[in-house]
């Protein structure tokens, strides 16, 4: 069995002028150095009579910025008033000429004609890259040579051809992980409120992400929570949130009703290694109690062809922001204690996140002090 492997498929840009380029405007034109030579047939064309009159023009700016350029082709539609005279085309990058000033020159005729001149090189010789595209300037240059007075040089239509191979599309892909379990918080904690990861899993180029827009379901997201910043995996303890990992956003999102998008310092490359993030809310000193926050990860901003959303909401957590109480029932206050040891008893409880362990302290009134299991100290 044989394996055929398929080249990928090229692609094709046209661009017309903008406008003249170096030394404005030496030619005659109809209309605009940035219009007339944008159609052929539609009456607006630009002509000369004279020897050694090159006319540079700026062209269009490409619009795209990745691909693998092959080469690239200038072409004019153009005529002559007589059989023998000629014009050359070719392209300028403020220093360099292809081809050299005094040579490519071809003979439209007295019809309309197309001429071109290709190159697989930018001017300076070395592969075309699509600055030099934006950047670039051609160049018409007549060379009149027809004996019995002067002719003209006209040219209807003026504009390049970029053949290119399109980058491989770029997918990347979002996926929870080491999300945190459901737990009470208090005002003011910090919390590790969801974690995901980001993959570029088709392509081969790095892509960028500027921003990630964070979704709350809870009642009063803006309330709740007062900052949210996002960190990268990469400090001491590798699947937990620290304050070694790099922090993404030094300016804290805030909500604004359920969501909040955080803007990265600078974009984020993501390319084909699997890395781990935090999205680490700040919860309110004003946090409301029994209230709760939660974290999705719903929207980025990316230069990705396509970005594969499987995150799902982290987990809730929920304000305890009212202390626990306690009260003693046995001794009860003013009672007289004699023999070597007493019982005490009492409650303890809290609404939010419950009592875990319940402290008693015995002071002795006569001065102050505390017993410490042996002995009164101060």
């Amino acid at each position: 069995m044989g394996v055929m492997l398929v080249p990928a498929l090229a692609a094709t840009l046209t661009l017309h002028p903008s406008g003249a380029g170096t030394g404005g405007a030496v030619w005659n034109f109809t209309t605009s150095p940035a219009t007339d030579l944008d159609a052929s047939g539609n009456g607006q064309t630009a002509s000369v009579s004279t020897n050694g009159s090159t006319q540079y023009m700026a062209m269009d700016a490409p619009g795209i910025s990745t691909g693998t350029i092959n080469f690239v082709t200038v072409y004019a539609v153009a005529q002559t008033s007589k059989t023998s005279d000629q014009l050359a085309v070719g392209f300028y990058d403020g220093v360099n000429h292809i081809p050299a000033v005094g040579t490519g020159y071809q003979t439209p005729g007295t019809s309309w004609s197309t001429i071109s001149y290709s190159s697989t090189t930018n001017p300076a010789g070395s592969a075309w890259t699509w600055t030099d595209v934006t950047n670039i300037e051609t160049f018409m240059d007549p060379n009149k040579v027809a004996s019995g007075g002067p002719g003209t040089v006209s040219v209807d239509e003026l504009y390049i051809i970029v053949d290119y191979t399109p980058a491989a599309a770029t997918e990347i892909t979002v996926d929870s992980a080491n999300q945190q379990t459901a737990a009470y918080v208090a005002q003011s904690d910090n919390v590790a409120a969801d974690g995901f990861t980001m993959q570029r899993t088709t392509g081969s180029t790095a892509v960028s992400v500027s921003d990630v827009t964070i979704n709350d379901s809870g009642l009063n997201p803006s309330t709740n929570v007062s900052a949210v910043r996002v960190y990268r995996d990469d400090g001491g303890t590798s699947g937990a949130w620290d304050g070694t990992d790099t922090l993404l956003n030094g300016t804290s999102g805030t909500f604004s009703g359920a969501n909040s998008v955080v803007t990265f310092d600078s974009a984020e490359s993501v390319d084909g290694t699997l890395r781990q993030y935090w999205v680490v809310y700040t919860i309110a000193s004003g946090a409301n109690d029994g209230e709760v926050a939660n974290s999705l990860v719903s929207s980025f901003t990316h230069t990705a062809n396509t970005l594969v959303n499987n995150a799902t909401r982290g987990n809730d957590f929920t304000v305890d922001a009212v202390d626990p109480t306690a009260n003693t029932s046995d001794p009860v206050n003013d009672d007289v204690l004699t023999g070597a040891s007493k019982s005490i008893s009492g409650t303890a409880s809290d609404s939010g996140s419950g009592v875990s362990t319940v402290e008693v302290r015995i002071q002795r009134s006569s001065d102050s002090w505390y017993w410490n299991g042996s002995t009164w100290q101060s």
